[in-house]
């Protein structure tokens, strides 16, 4: 009976603990084609850059989030300038978005997660096209993992999701915010 105890409580701290990665840039409407733009200091991807193509998953795929389906295309991983820039397109079949946020796991050589990648645009309706440029300051990079991409709708957030879909979401600031969490 006591080693029985020992193990639920060892496979609840393992659920409880692991967790998933999340992207951020302000953009305009050019063409029906959103583009990142402004919150992006000195990350102009340039043919200067490395591309390291680790994207896991494929460049392009799909992510489903509270009746809402984000499909990501032509995602790419490039160093440049001490940084590494995930790029792409992302669109969505939902009611319009305001200051959507992305957020795309990334991982050194050795499979650490070294942090995420960020992007955000003040809206973006639906079907529209986003150039997303998200960002993560180190160039230790090895692949970026799309499918575990955390998007969400709001202000900060810092959003926590463990093995069976229980999430926890904490407010920074008092506006009020829908937290649009990608499903595994």
């Amino acid at each position: 009976m006591r080693k029985v105890k020992k193990r639920i409580l060892l496979i609840g701290i393992m659920f409880g603990t692991s967790s998933c990665g999340i992207i951020g840039g302000v953009g305009s409407v050019v063409g029906g084609t959103i583009k990142a733009a402004g919150g992006v200091t000195g990350a102009v991807i340039g043919t200067t850059g490395k591309l390291i193509g680790g994207i896991i998953g494929g460049k392009d795929g799909e992510i489903k989030a509270k009746n809402t389906k984000y499909k990501f295309a032509n995602a790419e991983v490039e160093i440049t300038g001490g940084k590494t820039i995930v790029t792409g397109i992302l669109t969505h079949n939902g009611v319009g978005k305001r200051n959507l946020t992305i957020e795309i796991p990334c991982f050194d050589e050795n499979g650490a997660k070294i942090g995420d990648a960020v992007d955000s645009i003040s809206s973006l309706g639906k079907n529209e096209k986003w150039e997303f440029q998200a960002v993560l300051n180190t160039n230790e990079t090895k692949t970026c993992k799309l499918k575990d991409t955390y998007i969400y709708e709001g202000s900060v957030n810092t959003t926590i999701e463990n093995e069976n879909n229980n999430s926890n979401m904490e407010n920074t600031n008092n506006e009020n915010t829908n937290n649009i969490e990608s499903e595994k």
